[in-house]
């Protein structure tokens, strides 16, 4: 990608004076004083400025200047106060005025609707990429200067004009991609850098859209993968009267999903229970199960259930919610604690209906489940 620039001088600009000497003192304590000046940063950068300019620029090709200046003066307070955390100056910044640290931009009498968000944000993408790995250099270098402070009382020139042209080159991107210029900005630290070459802008939008595209695919598999995990579901095929025999194998019995082991005693398929009865036409079918997890079930960490997703039943005609489950001898608990527990959950079933599968769900994220599907 060629990143020759055009010449003409960039319209956001950041500028700043080396000192030649740093206090040592306000150098080494500059995290503890630096956090008002971050909640003050943090309490005039409200994000939906934005959204303003951008409508703004939807409906009249250009942003008022009013809210032009205003959000100029909130990058310029954000950047000063980096700029105090970096220990580029050991001045306190003010709230208005001149200072150490100097950001402009040149007012644009028209913004390009078309290029409005996808398009900056996609051709951006190459800036972002380099800048991600320009912080860390930059972090790494502050850390560097604070030494070199406390031990010279100077930050190395060097070092830091490194950190204020990976600010500047920030700042012009930030300024592109919220539609404060339409000029892109160039791959450079340089103070006189200008707008990038048209070369630059289309081997930045190729980049961008390819990097893009990746960004899409791989949030796709992710959301593919998310769901799977979500929805996942532990099947094993067992004879219907080996369940009511109370004769399934320990292989069958038994499944583990999420730390949960979920273990299928018997099945009751004409239960008798003194506190609930059968409508007329259904018939009552108890599922006595085990759950168990010394994992999961800590004191100190107890797992939440609800009746409906502890366990459900299948017919030939549909699910079926419990009517009642019992839970070590008593109403279901809306929390497990840690431990064995006895289950045993009652289902009215229409008469002629034939029981097709049991499920039993942890109980936590998602719908994973266990299922016994008879035979």
């Amino acid at each position: 990608m060629a990143l020759a620039e055009s010449g003409s001088a960039f319209p956001v600009r950041v500028s700043m004076q080396y000192p030649e000497r740093v206090s040592r003192l306000t150098s080494a304590f500059r995290i503890i004083l630096f956090l008002p000046v971050a909640f003050f940063a943090y309490l005039v950068s409200a994000g939906y400025v934005i959204f303003a300019i951008w409508a703004a620029i939807v409906v009249r090709g250009r942003i008022p200047r009013w809210l032009f200046d205003f959000q100029v003066g909130v990058h310029r307070y954000t950047y000063r106060a980096w700029a105090y955390f970096a220990l580029l100056t050991d001045r306190y910044p003010p709230f208005e005025g001149p200072w150490d640290l100097e950001y402009e931009v040149d007012y644009p009498e028209r913004v390009s609707r078309w290029r409005l968000v996808f398009w900056k944000l996609i051709t951006s993408l190459p800036h972002f990429v380099i800048l991600s790995f320009l912080a860390v250099a930059a972090l790494f270098v502050v850390f560097i200067g604070w030494f070199a402070i406390l031990f010279t009382g100077r930050f190395p020139r060097g070092l830091h004009s490194f950190v204020l042209g990976v600010t500047r080159w920030g700042a012009r991107v930030s300024a592109y991609v919220e539609s404060l210029t339409d000029a892109y900005p160039p791959y450079s630290l340089d103070a006189d850098a200008g707008t990038a070459s048209r070369s630059a802008v289309v081997g930045s939008a190729v980049l961008g859209t390819i990097g893009t595209a990746i960004i899409v695919l791989i949030a796709i598999v992710a959301g593919v993968a998310i769901y799977a995990a979500a929805h996942k579901t532990k099947t094993v095929d067992v004879r219907y009267a080996e369940a009511v025999a109370g004769s399934l194998s320990v292989r069958d019995a038994s499944r583990e999903l999420d730390n949960v082991l979920f273990t299928l005693e018997r099945i009751n398929d004409r239960a008798e229970v003194d506190v609930i009865s059968a409508r007329a036409g259904h018939r009552l079918v108890e599922v006595d199960a085990a759950m168990q997890d010394e994992r999961v079930f800590r004191a100190d960490r107890q797992l939440r259930v609800y009746e409906d997703d502890m366990v459900r039943l299948t017919t030939t005609r549909g699910g079926i919610s419990p009517a009642l489950i019992v839970v070590d001898g008593v109403p279901l608990p809306d929390r497990f604690g840690p431990g064995r527990h006895t289950l045993r959950a009652f289902f009215e079933v229409p008469t002629e209906d034939r029981v097709t599968e049991a499920r039993f769900y942890p109980g936590n994220f998602g719908s994973r489940h266990v299922r016994w599907r008879f035979e």
